[in-house]
């Protein structure tokens, strides 16, 4: 049985090549490797469709973008995947694919547009997409570091890594909120929340690429 980490080599994905995030996969993927539905927001080539694709050979794959190239680098065989187009960022996308495709999800995956907007957007509405003891993951969190770089935070008080180190650290604050996600809306998200780790390679100090953090946070069965 291949782990995460050599499926995302095989296919030289940046999820690992790049960001090393196969050693937290495997961590955290090892109870769900029977999932039935998972949602990927951030399609780009298609090709971490591929790896889940193999990794997951019961689930069937949802995957939404912006936009897909006109070649796609996976083999849907089986009809195990399902493309919807629509922006994170807009929250009657969001909608619709909750009314087309509803909920029950076993893992969320959000490689999407990394902006601290579509990121804690997403994470209030599709959080509650997930089955009890579902998995909600959030990649490339290395975006919160970068106040002056072109992911359309601008000045954003409340970084995306800092409210998830929140829920990590002090579920007991029922106050803290951002401009995305006010304080009730959160106090309701932490209630659903069974743990919520921030994970981060740390053997190439100092290339925020490399250290990108990456989140997992587990449903309440």
């Amino acid at each position: 049985m291949q782990t995460v980490t050599e499926i995302l080599l095989h296919y030289g994905i940046t999820k690992e090549t790049r960001h090393r995030y196969g050693q937290f996969y495997d961590k955290h993927f090892a109870e769900y490797k029977d999932s039935k539905k998972i949602f990927e927001i951030g399609v780009d080539t298609g090709i971490s469709i591929q790896a889940w694709l193999d990794y997951f050979p019961s689930a069937h794959i949802y995957g939404m973008d912006i936009a897909f190239p006109d070649a796609l680098k996976f083999t849907d065989t089986q009809n195990r995947v399902t493309l919807i187009k629509g922006d994170q960022g807009n929250i009657n996308d969001l909608n619709k694919f909750i009314v087309d495709y509803g909920e029950g999800f076993d893992i969320i995956i959000d490689d999407g547009g990394h902006t601290m907007q579509q990121q804690q957007l997403t994470l209030k509405t599709c959080f509650k997409l997930l089955r009890p003891g579902g998995m909600y993951v959030v990649e490339d969190l290395h975006t919160s570091h970068l106040p002056n770089y072109d992911y359309g935070q601008f000045n954003t008080k409340v970084t995306t890594l800092s409210l998830l180190l929140h829920l990590q650290h002090a579920i007991g604050d029922r106050s803290f909120s951002s401009e995305f996600i006010s304080s009730t809306e959160l106090n309701d998200l932490k209630d659903q929340i069974e743990y919520c780790i921030v994970e981060k390679d740390l053997s190439n100090v100092g290339d925020p690429m490399v250290n990108s953090e990456i989140c997992f946070i587990k449903k309440i069965k």
